[in-house]
């Protein structure tokens, strides 16, 4: 008798536990000015409209929203609100639009005419936009514009929020803006709170006097700062930089590249090869090394300069060259190799530096420059 007793206790809660979930997934209907039913004008719908002294007011779950008139579909859980409708998900979430339906059941929303999304750090403007709460995204398909505050500025075709993440993935026909970049790419992912975007596709990017082309990367709009890798290319006013990958800072105008280094510069009439450099542009300096070679030409012979590491430092007037370690030089009518060169372009001096070694006593060796031999290259040429 007990155990039928505690079974028939047990089906009772499970029972109001059903009855009770349900009843607090049902889209609740707060305030409105007036109400209607006509099952021959609007077949099982309740009309829900504002009076003088306020909104429609509807809650659902942690949402609450307010517009001009609602037709509520009880028995399908499901209203449709018109006119300077908004939905409010906490302090999160702020959306407004001609025009919801939302379903309690799937809690999924549409919303159409003037939409405009809000989250804390960032604002969407598009016509059309998928709201699905289950999952915490949102979704368009025809057209968005992102402001992101207080300066980012991104359009696309195609944009999906995610919120958990605070990201937005772009795709189709994007520009992202900001007062010091303009960046079209055809998928990228940005992140609200960091300003982080990322790039998987053809992609340009453009500064004042830099143009910069990847087909992967990143680039965090908040410090000015990004990496760039497959088919990598920087291109200032005056020279390219090719490379594996890519690091650049546009606030200090600098860049670090790595493997596959092709640098050329239209100038300083040079090309220069190598496995990682360090350019500075603002100070006309770079710093090349791993088979580092670099080739300039004269009007009528070019020069080549190898050896492991390469220092070039001055404009085109005042450039001086120094190649460290197994440095060799090469023209049409000479050659020469030595531990280190030293050549100034302005006066087209070449150093060839040996190390000269000197026992001062058994037992320490030290090692002292000597210039084994200058020559004036462009006098030759």
């Amino acid at each position: 008798m007990n155990n039928k007793l505690y079974i028939l206790i047990l089906l009772s809660l499970n029972i109001n536990n059903r009855l009770l979930s349900q009843e607090n997934t049902n889209i609740k209907i707060e305030t409105a000015g007036f109400f209607d039913k006509d099952n021959k004008k609007f077949p099982n719908a309740t009309v829900l409209t504002r009076d003088n002294l306020g909104q429609v007011v509807i809650t659902h779950e942690g949402i609450k929203m307010w517009c001009n008139q609602a037709f509520f579909y009880e028995d399908k859980n499901f209203i449709e609100a018109y006119g300077n409708v908004i939905l409010r998900q906490g302090d999160t979430i702020d959306l407004k639009s001609n025009y919801l339906e939302y379903n309690g059941d799937s809690k999924l929303a549409y919303a159409k005419g003037n939409v405009i999304f809000k989250e804390p750090t960032s604002t969407l403007y598009t016509e059309s936009l998928f709201f699905d709460r289950k999952i915490q995204e949102a979704y368009y398909n025809n057209y968005g514009k992102l402001i992101k505050q207080p300066s980012d500025t991104i359009v696309s075709d195609i944009g999906r929020y995610f919120m958990n993440l605070k990201k937005y993935s772009f795709r189709e026909n994007i520009n992202l803006k900001t007062p010091k970049h303009d960046i079209y790419s055809k998928k990228l992912d940005y992140f609200t709170e960091s300003g982080l975007a990322y790039f998987f596709g053809p992609t340009d990017i453009f500064t004042e006097d830099t143009k910069i082309y990847c087909e992967i990367g990143f680039y965090d709009t908040n410090n000015d700062i990004g990496y760039f890798i497959k088919n990598a290319q920087i291109d200032f006013n005056d020279s390219k930089i090719k490379a594996d990958s890519i690091y650049f800072d546009n606030k200090i105008n600098y860049a670090a590249a790595t493997n596959n280094i092709k640098i050329t510069d239209t100038i300083n009439k040079t090309t220069t090869t190598g496995h990682y450099a360090e350019i500075f542009k603002s100070i006309d300096s770079m710093y090349i090394t791993k088979k580092a070679l670099v080739a300039f030409y004269q009007q009528k012979d070019s020069i080549y300069i190898h050896s492991d590491t390469i220092i070039m430092t001055g404009n085109e007037e005042n450039r001086i060259i120094r190649a460290f370690k197994n440095a060799k030089i090469y023209k049409s009518d000479l050659s020469g190799k030595a531990d280190s060169i030293h050549f100034n372009k302005k006066n087209g001096i070449a150093q060839l530096i040996n190390i000269n070694d000197q026992l001062t006593n058994p037992f320490i060796k030290t090692k002292k420059p000597s210039i084994c031999s200058a020559f004036n290259l462009l006098s030759k040429i």
